[in-house]
């Protein structure tokens, strides 16, 4: 719709009071229904720390290092590569990394213990990621950007988290639905803001995205898959504790993103303009990096259901 009917996206996103407008509202909110459901997570378990060492260096350590790898290459315009590196900084997703470990086979208390660690740590960390990959694109005030995120992300996590802890409101269906419609009005606004930049993206572009997006998610898969491998070896670690790691690993969440290229975007009016192209990017990311998971995920499963009928 943002595409086909830019005009009422444009006017919804042209609605403020001072410097919050209708995006970095759905942030805000995207982030206090997500530390609703953050409550009663359990984290200590043994070798727990061992895996939390190996998702923060694979998702926030050597996904960065592959986007640098794409910057570098400079196959891609400046709106592209803003995504890209946006995408590759944030951690990993709120809640697939999870179900999809889940689907495989893996333990989904585990995986929810090191999304909540990955989450905490990367919203701190990925601004400052981000400023340094695009240092010779843009200029991105690394210190003015790491205290929005905080404001707009870290600050209504930390709300929803206590709240949820008082007992005053807790995650229940509402909190599963609600931060949806919040990234689509985000999306909504972006997309219809950038509307000139998107429509000029052609199909060769949006085949080089997708292409370099499914090949950092599987080295990231890869590499997950090593990690998770050594701690099932070195800290007696099941192989379900091990799917847990890759996944959380692998994945990357498309509220984050959005929150940091709304960040961004207001303080930069020269990535602002190309935000949609960003965004374009973040959803490519997510929906194949669901799209590939999914179909490994199944894969798994089968695999063990084979074994365990083989058994019987």
């Amino acid at each position: 719709m943002g595409l086909a009917w830019p005009t009422p996206g444009s006017s919804v996103g042209a609605l403020a009071i001072g410097p919050i407008d209708i995006t970095v509202v759905s942030v805000v909110f995207i982030f206090v229904v997500s530390g609703l459901a953050m409550h009663g997570v359990e984290v200590t378990r043994k070798g727990f720390l061992s895996a939390v060492a190996v998702v923060l260096v694979v998702n926030l350590v050597i996904a960065p290092l592959i986007a640098a790898g794409v910057v570098q290459l400079g196959v891609l315009g400046l709106g592209l590569t803003l995504g890209f590196a946006v995408m590759a900084s944030v951690p990993t997703t709120l809640s697939s990394a999870a179900v999809t470990a889940g689907v495989a086979g893996g333990d989904r208390a585990w995986a929810v213990g090191l999304t909540v660690v990955c989450v905490c740590v990367g919203a701190v960390t990925a601004p400052l990621t981000v400023a340094l990959l695009l240092r010779s694109q843009a200029a991105i005030p690394p210190g003015p950007l790491l205290l929005k995120v905080l404001l707009i992300v870290v600050v209504p996590l930390a709300v929803g988290y206590v709240v949820a802890r008082t007992g005053v409101m807790r995650a229940t269906f509402w909190t599963k639905v609600a931060p949806s419609v919040a990234v689509i009005i985000v999306l909504w606004v972006t997309v219809s803001q950038s509307n000139e930049s998107l429509v000029g993206a052609g199909l060769v572009t949006l085949a080089t995205v997708g292409l370099l997006v499914a090949a950092a998610h599987l080295m990231l898969l890869g590499c997950g898959w090593i990690g998770g491998s050594w701690a099932t070896r070195n800290f007696n670690s099941s192989r379900p504790q091990m799917l847990s790691i890759q996944f959380v690993a692998a994945q990357k969440t498309l509220p984050l993103a959005l929150s940091v290229i709304v960040a961004i975007g207001s303080l930069s009016p020269q990535l602002a303009a190309v935000a949609g192209e960003a965004v374009l990017v973040c959803v490519l990311w997510h929906l194949i990096q669901l799209l590939i998971d999914s179909l490994f995920a199944a894969r798994l499963a089968r695999a063990v259901i084979g074994t365990s009928a083989g058994l019987g």
